[in-house]
């Protein structure tokens, strides 16, 4: 777990760091280039789960990281429908990824326990 945390905290820091460069050689404005950042820092929590989903695969619980995928996908796709058709701007968007994605990974490392508590 600690080799996941270390690798994912890598990536979203120069995530973060390279956002505010490439953004101001791209001329995006400054609300742009914090979303970019605000979204490295999700990089960060999905890239340390790899534990969690080495856990479900050797207790063979595969049903549930596909459940978890397919409603995450879902809820997102649904989101982005109602937010085109309200248009909503970029930030409603980024939200609504960090906040799904954040939800199916609570849900994923809330699950993923499970089996070692029944052992």
């Amino acid at each position: 777990m600690l080799l996941d945390a270390g690798t994912a905290l890598a990536g979203g820091l120069i995530g973060i760091s390279l956002a505010g460069w490439i953004g101001q050689m791209w001329d995006w404005d400054s609300e742009t280039i914090r979303l970019a950042q605000w979204y490295c820092v999700l990089v960060i929590i999905p890239d340390w789960t790899g534990t969690w989903t080495g856990i479900l695969r050797l207790f063979d619980r595969f049903g549930v990281m596909s459940a978890q995928g397919l409603i995450a996908s879902t809820v997102k796709l649904i989101g982005a429908a109602v937010g085109v058709s309200a248009q909503w701007e970029l930030a409603h968007f980024v939200s609504l990824s960090v906040e799904v994605s954040c939800s199916a990974l609570e849900f994923l490392h809330a699950t993923s326990f499970d089996p070692i508590r029944a052992c």
